[in-house]
């Protein structure tokens, strides 16, 4: 069915992003599911100088950002506030996720509340309060990212800057529980002749390869501490077995035992 048959006539106005509020505030509405099942609601839809996402539940203290120092909000804010100057595609894609208030750069959040974005001075300091402060409670990695997220502030490598501080703070290195395995015997590394035991191992990948060659195959004597090494262009079981083969049995007898990491070129058929 065709929606413009219903009118007899039909203007179309372009309007800008800092203006098209109105359309934001529909969209809203248009979203919201209700519990009763009702064929027709009636709403009472106040102006507005900013829009729903910026005005609800927002009550931290707004700073603006000086464009001139190093951010990563710069670009983005910069973009916001002159539409028409010419920038990455990259910075536009981005920008549709933030809005402004008051010159402070504010991220719409999953769940529509509004997060202050904070540069990398800031987020230390949030962090460093949230889990060490006064009522921090030096939580998990992924509770940190959380109660960032309900505290209100954001910023693009939160994720990860929270998983590296929790891990960088000395309290709950000294305090968190250990992981405990279960004990096992420990393996005798004293050999009772020459050549009774060869450790082999794989060095690599090297950069800058060297005429292809990007591994290394040595094998270590645990009694004499002989070394045989040879460059590979690929670690294979097949390179692996010849080397036994060419440098070990051939040259010192074959080995009572050998020693590996179970890497993918020491455990196969080849």
């Amino acid at each position: 069915h065709n929606l413009l048959q219903e009118f007899t006539d039909a203007t179309w106005e372009y309007i800008p992003r800092d203006e098209n509020f109105a359309a934001n505030e529909m969209a809203h509405l248009a979203s919201i599911q209700f519990q009763n099942s009702c064929s027709e609601h009636l709403f009472q839809v106040k102006k507005r100088s900013l829009p729903l996402v910026i005005t609800r539940g927002m009550d931290v203290d707004i700073h603006p950002v000086d464009l001139s120092k190093p951010d990563w909000r710069s670009p983005i804010i910069r973009y916001l506030q002159y539409p028409e100057l010419h920038v990455e595609h990259k910075t536009r894609t981005l920008a549709l996720n933030y809005l402004l208030w008051n010159g402070e750069l504010v991220w719409k959040g999953f769940n529509g509340e509004p997060l202050r974005c904070l540069e990398r001075s800031e987020a230390h300091q949030v962090m460093q309060e949230i889990h060490a402060g006064e009522c921090g409670e030096h939580q998990g990695m992924k509770r940190l990212y959380r109660q960032l997220l309900s505290f209100g502030y954001y910023w693009p490598t939160m994720k990860k800057d929270a998983h590296d501080f929790v891990k960088k703070c000395h309290t709950c290195q000294v305090h968190a529980n250990l992981s405990h395995k279960p004990p096992t015997l420990l393996q005798d590394m004293r050999t009772p002749w020459p050549f009774h035991t060869w450790g082999l191992d794989l060095i690599g990948t090297i950069h800058p390869p060297s005429d292809g060659y990007i591994w290394i195959l040595t094998a270590t004597e645990y009694f004499t501490k002989w070394v045989e090494a040879i460059p590979l262009r690929k670690a294979t079981g097949a390179a692996v077995s010849n080397f036994i083969r060419e440098y070990i049995v051939c040259r010192f007898g074959i080995p009572y035992k050998m020693v590996t990491d179970n890497g993918t070129p020491f455990v196969n058929k080849q």
